[in-house]
């Protein structure tokens, strides 16, 4: 019975170590069901209508939004007449325009990303980029999925509900597994104001709600005014993606780490440890500080649900 159980947990610790360190298409898929437990009634609360979104345009759609003056031309059917008698002067009645709202998430799989303490951010960059697929999903949003990395950029085909989801997922897999090549050939970095021009254009102008999965390291020079550019081509949103040392710092020791160079050891007394938090908080500080100057919702996630979750919650989806 001992025997088992040492067995047991032997085998508990190898498959939590393959999941840091791997992403497999099976994986993206089953968080499928974890989004389809998320309450659709506070979503439908945020976005009026379940999949569909109100645009800024004034149009011939299905909610009322405003009054203003007859003008020549206008369709008769749409005057008020009750505001054309109470003011004495024809108002034409203003409708809302809907339309299917779009998303594209974006996941980070440059060389940085594969690194962290207990798992690769790039496996939970993946896991989030996957579950705000499946949250748009269930919403009936028509949804895509970019993946880059230092040198690569692939978009997946804007497909509606699952198959939009799916298609996404799999980029998200093949991303992965690009971008561990990739880290292993030590590819020059790119900056994300790089990475923000390049979507874009090959984005276009419908590219609707632009989620972008990252850890921000190496935003690069005009960073906030490459936040500022995307806002106004399209509604931005951010998912932070953080190692948990990031926030709760090492304590002090002799800590073992591996680099692609080999292992290597280093000791952190209690000074190198209180410099190290100063720094890290120090940064988590400025990016965050960005996001907000650009008006950019964003979200610190410690599981893959809670991006879409608190992003709907802002609004943002």
């Amino acid at each position: 019975m001992w025997g088992f159980t040492t067995e047991a947990r032997r085998e508990a610790r190898e498959a939590r170590a393959a999941e840091a360190v791997a992403l497999p298409l099976e994986r993206l898929i089953a968080l499928r069901a974890e989004a389809a437990r998320i309450d659709s009634r506070s979503l439908r609360a945020i976005t009026q209508l379940s999949g569909e979104t109100r645009t800024r345009r004034r149009g011939q759609g299905l909610e009322f939004d405003d009054l203003r003056l007859y003008a020549p031309g206008d369709d008769l059917r749409r005057i008020d007449w009750k505001a054309t008698a109470r003011t004495g002067a024809p108002h034409t009645r203003m409708y809302r325009e809907e339309r299917q709202r779009g998303a594209t998430v974006v996941v980070d799989f440059r060389a940085s990303m594969f690194t962290g303490s207990r798992r690769l951010r790039a496996v939970t960059a993946g896991e989030a980029g996957a579950a705000l697929l499946w949250g748009l999903a269930a919403a009936r949003d028509r949804t895509a999925a970019v993946a880059f990395t230092d040198l690569d950029l692939e978009v997946s085909a804007a497909r509606n509900g699952d198959q939009g989801a799916l298609a996404g997922a799999h980029l998200l897999a093949e991303g992965f597994a690009l971008g561990l090549r990739r880290r292993a050939e030590k590819p020059p970095v790119r900056p994300l104001t790089e990475i923000f021009a390049r979507v874009l254009n090959r984005a276009g102008r419908g590219f609707g709600v632009f989620v972008l999965v990252t850890g921000m390291d190496d935003p690069g020079e005009g960073f906030e005014a490459a936040l500022g550019e995307a806002g106004e081509r399209g509604r931005l949103a951010a998912v932070l993606v953080e190692d948990p040392l990031e926030r709760e710092g090492l304590e002090t020791g002799v800590y073992r780490y591996r680099t692609p160079e080999g292992e290597r050891m280093a000791r952190l007394d209690s000074r190198a440890r209180a410099l190290l938090r100063e720094k890290l908080a120090a940064r988590s500080a400025a990016l965050e500080g960005a996001l907000r100057r650009a008006g950019t919702p964003f979200v610190v996630p410690t599981t893959p649900q809670e991006a879409y979750a608190a992003l709907v919650a802002q609004g943002a989806l």
